[in-house]
């Protein structure tokens, strides 16, 4: 790499020192007459937790301290910090594909992103995760009030629900979790803005299930960019009708969404009988006029309910901000 070429050669001007800089996952630097050292002397180091290794001559050992100073410092120059790379990246600033390569190599190929949002209590959590992830290659890094790990894992999902139960079963509060396969670094503010997109929506509409990849909450999305006028015309149509379905009718119909409009599931899910989902399926038919075992009707109460839950809820922060 040019850069750490470069960075070699500036040392050695300086102290016309024969070595050579071995940096892990980024290779081998040597200066002119290394070549000829015989007997060697090393001393490794860890920057940025990348293994390094300085070589010499071993009549000039008593020189390595020196030189991993003097080196380190220098590599200030070229690596930044994962966190600064992250920084820079979702704020579209543009960074060489060498210094990607040099600070975070796994950033130059395909890369898991996990995006995670709580409420409450998110130095803990940082803390748990980064136990759980320390003997593994899973960078953990906090921006802009989420939580982002980095890495490759073998099935995304299931960590994602790992994370989840952890968290939720370790703090009293809610996690919102993004998931996505990134093809490289310059996709990165792309991924992140889309996962940070559905936690937004996820968190306004109060959806029961909170992990999603980038296929999940489409309707959600298509709903929120309805305008406000449109809203309201829905709103004033249906508010009686929907007004008239208890916390436990509204229960029903959002489990009964979660799980696909599948009867057997919903049941399960709500500890009811198929029966008993049933009978609470005809009474919201009922009230709202739309049968959501139906799959257009569902569609349509589903649009219709979000956009009902979304105004309710600036109702309340309306009184809220007058009390």
């Amino acid at each position: 790499m040019k850069c750490v070429e470069e960075l070699v050669k500036e040392v050695y001007d300086s102290c016309k020192i024969p070595f050579q800089l071995t940096i892990e996952e980024v290779g081998e630097f040597s200066t002119p007459l290394f070549e000829l050292v015989q007997n060697q002397s090393e001393k490794s180091f860890n920057y940025n937790n990348t293994k390094c290794c300085i070589k010499v001559n071993t009549a000039l050992s008593i020189t390595l301290d020196l030189l991993k100073l003097y080196i380190e410092e220098r590599l200030n120059k070229v690596f930044l910090s994962k966190k600064s790379i992250v920084s820079l990246l979702l704020n579209d600033k543009v960074i060489e594909e060498e210094v990607i390569k040099a600070s975070w190599p796994i950033l130059i190929e395909e890369f898991d992103l996990i995006n995670i949002y709580v409420d409450n209590y998110r130095n803990e959590i940082m803390s748990y995760l980064k136990q759980g992830y320390c003997c593994k290659e899973v960078e953990i890094i906090s921006h802009n009030g989420h939580i982002l790990m980095f890495g490759k894992f073998e099935d995304i999902l299931e960590h994602a629900k790992s994370i989840k139960y952890t968290i939720e079963g370790a703090v009293p509060c809610k996690a919102y979790i993004g998931y996505c396969n990134v093809e490289s670094y310059l996709m990165l503010k792309k991924y992140y803005d889309d996962t940070s997109y559905k936690i937004n929506l996820a968190f306004k509409y109060n959806i029961i299930d909170r992990i999603f990849d980038s296929n999940k909450l489409i309707l959600e999305g298509i709903i929120d960019s309805v305008s406000e006028e449109m809203k309201n015309d829905i709103y004033i149509s249906f508010e009686k009708g929907i007004a008239k379905l208890d916390n436990e009718m509204i229960r029903t119909m959002e489990v009964f969404f979660k799980c696909g409009l599948n009867l057997s599931e919903a049941s399960k899910e709500l500890y009811i009988h198929r029966n008993t989902l049933i009978y609470r399926l005809d009474k919201i038919q009922k009230y709202t006029n739309y049968d959501i075992r139906e799959f257009n009707d569902a569609v349509l109460l589903k649009i219709i309910f979000f956009i009902w839950k979304e105004k309710n809820e600036k109702k309340l922060e309306d009184v809220l901000k007058v009390v």
